[in-house]
């Protein structure tokens, strides 16, 4: 299977990758479970049951798929800032800004995406 294109500014891929949005302080296994639904430079739309208020910060941990039989699954965790919140008969549909990369993880990201992200890396 061909890696992704590039994407340009405005552009997005969709994806279905699982996560797990949770408060900065929040101990593991408390968070709002759901899938990243789509990825663009700036951020990711995060498809939940929970609504989350805008600007509220929060860490994304994101189990990217394994990228051939086999292979492990890719664990990558970003620091964001709610941006939007849409909700639907369903769902809640959360544009998630990206402003932190924890080790490694935007590299994971654009690896997998084929674009370049925006947001910080942490130091170290």
């Amino acid at each position: 299977m061909d890696p992704p294109k590039r994407k340009s500014a405005g552009e997005r891929l969709l994806v279905g990758w699982r996560a797990v949005a949770l408060p900065p302080d929040a101990p593991p296994g408390s968070g709002r479970r759901g899938r990243v639904r789509e990825i663009e430079p700036g951020g990711v739309v995060f498809e939940s049951e929970s609504l989350m208020g805008r600007g509220a910060k929060v860490r994304l941990v994101i189990m990217l798929s394994a990228p051939r039989r086999g292979a492990q699954a890719r664990i990558v965790e970003v620091s964001c800032t709610v941006a939007w919140s849409l909700v639907t008969r369903d769902k809640v549909m959360t544009k998630l800004s990206f402003s932190q990369f924890m080790q490694g993880g935007r590299d994971a990201l654009e690896a997998v995406a084929g674009m370049s992200l925006e947001g910080d890396d942490s130091p170290g």
